[in-house]
């Protein structure tokens, strides 16, 4: 029947279903439509959601209140409206929609699919009608809505006296109301069980006779909720209705969205039943796999573990888990996570089968094996880098002993050199001065080459000293407060002589306002010096030297600047390394330890200042000193257990006496 007030519309769907094998009859309004459905019998009703006179929700309603035609199949036609428009005509009682314009195939194939289902529900109610077991159904508020036939001969109550009551109430009697309790609330618990399990309960009869009644309860889905039902006494009929309940187009709906494969077999391993998923996930057709051995299609080497999962489900209640590599139609195998457990006669208990669930986790398995192989290379190179870390250790273990003993060595020749270098210093000075007889130029000239070689060797032996009591932690720095200019003006004072020697204007640029800070005057004074020495040795003659120093807010800047050759950028970063010296000083044969600047160093952090050096070649060098303005004196490190010799507290300043840098 095509319902809809659109003469061309109308026409041409008709015309449609025709071409596709139906038999047709249309009408132009609800009204004609109600009166030919009442008097001729169809499969479905195609009927339009918009028409002038009986719309589709009064003609729908009409039609579900007909006892011959509650159950008749409806196909909206919408042309318009959203998701909630469709749910809610869907709510009023349509069984589905097509959408306007209509397509002919899809209007085809709906309402096959609409004839199938209602003929599967209509042969579950033949069954549930014509069963040799009674058959009800009612409610969450436990009003009954169903009764069949059946029903009615062995509780004693005609359909029409039962439907509307209260369950228990008209099917127990008192005293079996626990007993049903515990019916109810496992069927609620587990709505979508296929296994029945009957019950042994007290019924009562209309006529207040007692009866024994055997019972088994079950939910079913009605939109967002359960109705329950219930079989009476007959056992065969009750498999006739499960059987009936499982073929039909909603469990087998169920069973196609699933991907996991079911698996029913007898005690033996013979297949009974697999689910349609298996079609999917292995690719078998369903119907192929029953009356094989479902061990024939488990992986050889697994097949022990197969023979555990059979023996263990079949004797025990808890269900058991195995990982199995399953065959596929294309002869791969595929990794299944495979659960089993006995299926056992619901009347006698004794065991019926074995039935299995199995889930695909082959892409599971596959990055668990590659986790497992990365975890396996990792712990070997663990295992690798322990090794090594050992052997790390063990070498800085002998390194710093070659390191002790080298410093060891440096501290014993430096201090046995030491005397003799201040031995043959002041022996040349009392030569040079004319206490033991006169000397000619050539003589004095012979001295000042000897006293200014003594000294600089001299100076090499302090500076190997102090690297090493820096690297002992002795460093001596006692800071106490210290006028900074007169100090600052000393140092250019003492490298004068030096720079007039070389040609090198010397300039001094020192700001009055400096103030005092908290300092060792020794090691500030020999921190001036080194830069200075620097300054001097790398300029060339008619060069120029500046020495400035100037107060900030909190801090003093000195600053040394030369235009001397100057330090390429890529050297600038380890000239305050020990022992490093520039490929230019190497090359020019400039004397020199590479200690100056390394000292120069420790000597700024222990006063908590920093100094830095901008340098370009060709153009000179400037060295920066930022010292922080304090006026309480520190201790930085514990001083010598030995009070100091006069030759160390004297080792600088003579430089400048002897005319040498």
């Amino acid at each position: 029947m095509v319902v809809d007030d659109d003469e061309h519309t109308r026409a041409l769907v008709a015309q449609s279903l025709r071409d596709e094998g139906f038999h047709v009859l249309s009408a132009a309004s609800g009204a004609i439509a109600r009166k030919v459905l009442r008097c001729s019998s169809f499969d479905v009703v195609v009927l339009d959601r918009r028409m002038p006179g009986m719309d589709c929700r009064t003609l729908i309603a009409q039609l579900r209140t007909d006892p011959n035609l509650q159950s008749l199949p409806i196909l909206l036609a919408i042309g318009e409206g959203g998701v909630e428009q469709r749910v809610r005509e869907l709510g009023n009682g349509a069984d589905d929609y097509i959408r306007k314009p209509i397509d002919p195939g899809e209007l085809a194939a709906r309402i096959r699919l609409l004839i199938r289902h209602h003929r599967s529900e209509e042969r579950v109610r033949q069954v549930i009608e014509s069963a040799s077991d009674g058959f009800l159904a009612w409610d969450r508020t436990g009003v009954i809505v169903e009764w069949n036939a059946q029903a009615e001969a062995i509780f004693g109550r005609a359909k029409h006296e039962a439907i509307g009551r209260d369950v228990a109430g008209t099917i127990l009697a008192p005293g079996a109301d626990d007993a049903y309790a515990r019916a109810v609330t496992l069927a609620l618990e587990s709505p979508d069980r296929q296994t029945l399990e009957w019950v042994e309960l007290i019924g009562v009869r209309g006529d207040g006779r007692e009866i024994p009644i055997e019972v088994t309860t079950w939910a079913m889905r009605v939109g967002d909720s359960y109705n329950l039902g219930a079989l009476v006494r007959s056992i065969d009929a009750r498999r006739e209705l499960e059987y009936s309940l499982r073929m039909s187009e909603r469990l087998q709906s169920l069973m196609d969205a699933t991907s996991d494969v079911c698996t029913l077999t007898d005690t033996d391993g013979t297949i009974l039943y697999v689910s349609p998923s298996c079609r999917r996930t292995l690719g078998y057709d369903p119907e192929s796999l029953v009356g094989t051995l479902s061990q024939e299609f488990v992986h050889p080497e697994d097949r022990d573990q197969f023979g555990e999962l059979s023996a263990g489900g079949l004797g025990s209640e808890t269900p058991m888990t195995k990982l199995l590599r399953v065959r596929a139609q294309s002869g791969e195998y595929v990794w299944m996570e495979t659960t089993g457990c006995a299926v056992r006669n619901a009347t006698t208990g004794d065991v019926a089968g074995f039935q299995t669930v199995a889930r695909d986790v082959t892409c599971r398995r596959a990055v668990e094996a590659k986790r497992e192989r990365r975890t396996e290379q990792l712990w070997i190179a663990n295992v690798g880098l322990t090794e090594d870390l050992i052997r790390e250790e063990q070498m800085v273990r002998e390194l710093g002993d070659l390191n002790r003993l080298k410093d060891d060595f440096v501290a014993t020749v430096s201090h046995e050199l030491r005397t003799p270098l201040t031995s043959i210093v002041g022996y040349t000075e009392i030569l040079d001065d004319g206490d033991l007889g006169a000397l000619d130029e050539d003589q004095h000239r012979v001295l000042a080459v000897l006293d200014q070689n003594a000294r600089r060797l001299l100076g090499l032996v302090e500076d190997l000293l102090t690297i090493g009591r820096i690297d002992s932690g002795s460093f001596r720095c006692d800071r106490s407060p210290l006028p900074l200019r007169p100090l600052i003006e000393a140092s250019g004072n003492a490298v004068m002589p030096a720079a007039h020697s070389k040609g090198i204007r010397l300039v001094m640029n020192v700001d009055p306002g400096l103030g005092t800070i908290a300092a060792d005057p020794a090691q500030l004074d020999r921190l001036l010096l080194n830069l200075l020495g620097n300054a001097l040795k790398f300029t060339p003659r008619h060069g120029r030297v500046e020495l400035s120093a100037r107060a900030t807010a909190d801090e003093i800047v000195i600053s040394v600047t030369d235009t001397g050759v100057g330090i390429p950028v890529a050297e600038q970063g380890q000239v305050f390394s020990r022992f490093y010296r520039t490929r230019q000083s190497i090359t020019d044969a400039i004397p020199g330890t590479g200690l100056g600047l390394a000292i120069a160093k420790s000597i700024v952090e222990r006063h908590d200042g920093r100094i830095s050096l901008d340098s370009e070649p060709g153009r000179g060098t400037t060295v920066t000193v930022v010292l922080p303005q304090a006026a309480v004196p520190t201790f930085v490190t514990p001083p010598d257990s030995r009070a100091p010799r006069l030759d160390e507290l004297a080792i600088s300043t003579p430089v400048a006496s002897r005319g040498a840098a």
